[in-house]
């Protein structure tokens, strides 16, 4: 079924990936799984979302 007006909404969001550098501390009895703050940079990725609300569809891609 083909809708008239259909109601879309679209959406962007850049992200950053990114890894540990370093292997977490498991936990222990009472202590909580540690890890450090320094990460490694594995590049970026753009985010689209195209959503018709009244179709209750979307698509996502996303482009590196």
């Amino acid at each position: 079924m083909i809708r008239k007006r259909p109601v879309v909404g679209f959406d962007e969001k850049p992200k950053q990936l990114i890894g540990d550098k370093r292997e977490k501390i498991p936990m222990k009895p009472g202590q909580p799984e540690r890890y450090d703050y320094e990460y490694e940079r594995n590049g970026k990725v753009n985010i689209f979302v195209a959503i018709d609300f009244k179709a209750g569809k979307r698509d996502v891609k996303s482009y590196c």
